[in-house]
């Protein structure tokens, strides 16, 4: 944690603020992940939902922050339907899975978003 502390101070020696402290800790920022599902809900073909994934991770995101984050926001949000948070919390727990076993982080994020960005224009404009 000191580590942290002193790593924080250098990104911003005037203050440490909570936004520097996340971001030396590599934590995810929600605001990038809703910018995630926002491109994956805009695109108009897979080659650019890949290309959303790409950019996501060329970020140098984990693509395990990423399922924690997206679990939470589907499971927070009480307009989608219960039907569809379990199905997707069933196709967020393969992918986890298959993230423990070692497969490739892009591979398995592409897949995900994939087989979520057919039904995530309907549900997300409907919830935004």
């Amino acid at each position: 944690s000191v580590s942290m502390l002193h790593m924080a101070v250098v990104c911003d020696p005037t203050k440490v603020r909570e936004e520097t402290l996340l971001e030396v800790s590599g934590v995810v920022p929600d605001s990038v992940v809703v910018e995630l599902l926002n491109k994956t809900r805009q695109a108009k073909s897979t080659e650019e939902v890949l290309h959303a994934v790409r950019a996501y991770l060329l970020e140098g995101y984990s693509a395990q922050q990423a399922l924690e984050k997206i679990l939470e926001m589907l499971a927070a949000d009480p307009s989608l339907p219960d039907l569809f948070k379990a199905k997707c919390a069933n196709l967020l727990s393969m992918v986890d899975e298959r993230l423990c076993q070692g497969c490739d982080e892009e591979l398995q994020l592409f897949f995900l978003f994939t087989h979520l960005w057919l039904p995530l224009p309907a549900l997300l404009h409907k919830a935004g």
